[in-house]
């Protein structure tokens, strides 16, 4: 009686291709996981975010037809996390795992507010930005000119410090603060004339910040109250 030997051509999934072990996206930037795998029989591939299943209908994400491709249609500050893929069929699973973290300009910048001072006082500006990814640098403007550190100007990072004002240091100064993905103004009137006396000092207080995303590209909006400098006339 003849034998025959079965050779099965199953096999286990494999992957294709990995997702990246990290990776960096801009706020409100579209972003793509690709996880080819192979298998036989056909792996079913599914994705998971901070280790809970994504859902095919889940708001602002695109899984395609076979489970390959996940795409993050807008980024917003809630994608940052862990993301994986996971295929499996009935000889075996693998997945693939990946680190996402948002990148976002600078934002909830203090607002300046205007200042009017006497003369042979100090006034200190500040616009230090409590949220962007980092570093964040800062340059001062007065009336459109970079302002440089010297015996008149004190700059330390986003506070800028005018020694012992006189008339002449009166203008419209600007801070900006900028990292590698975009930037903030901030603008302050400073007007020093005789007569003038100092009041009280106020902290900053802030609110919130908005990101718009349109046609890609992505916007911040700065909702902010507060005060630096209050000054009355004496």
């Amino acid at each position: 009686m003849p034998c025959f030997l079965a050779i099965s051509s199953d096999f286990a999934p494999t992957l294709r291709e990995r997702l990246p072990l990290s990776v960096s996206v801009g706020l409100g930037r579209a972003f793509t996981f690709f996880c080819a795998v192979a298998g036989k029989p056909l792996p079913t591939v599914l994705w998971y975010f901070n280790n809970q299943v994504i859902r095919t209908d889940t708001p602002g994400i695109v899984i395609s037809r076979t489970g390959h491709t996940l795409t993050l249609t807008t980024t917003t500050r809630s994608s940052a996390g862990r993301y994986y893929c996971q295929a499996q069929n009935r000889l075996g699973t693998v997945r693939s795992d990946s680190t996402l973290k948002v990148e976002y300009p600078p934002g909830r910048n203090p607002k300046l507010n205007d200042v009017k001072s006497r003369p042979n006082v100090d006034i200190r500006l500040n616009c230090t930005s409590v949220s962007g990814t980092l570093p964040i640098l800062y340059q001062w403007y007065k009336n459109g000119d970079k302002i440089f550190p010297s015996l008149t100007y004190q700059v330390s990072a986003g506070s800028l410090t005018i020694k012992k004002v006189n008339v002449s240091a009166s203008g419209i100064y600007q801070c900006m603060a900028r990292n590698a993905f975009g930037s903030l103004l901030s603008t302050s009137n400073v007007d020093v004339k005789e007569g003038y006396s100092p009041a009280k000092q106020d902290d900053f207080s802030w609110e919130i910040i908005v990101a718009i995303s349109c046609g890609g590209v992505a916007f911040i909006v700065v909702v902010s109250v507060g005060a630096y400098f209050a000054f009355k006339h004496a």
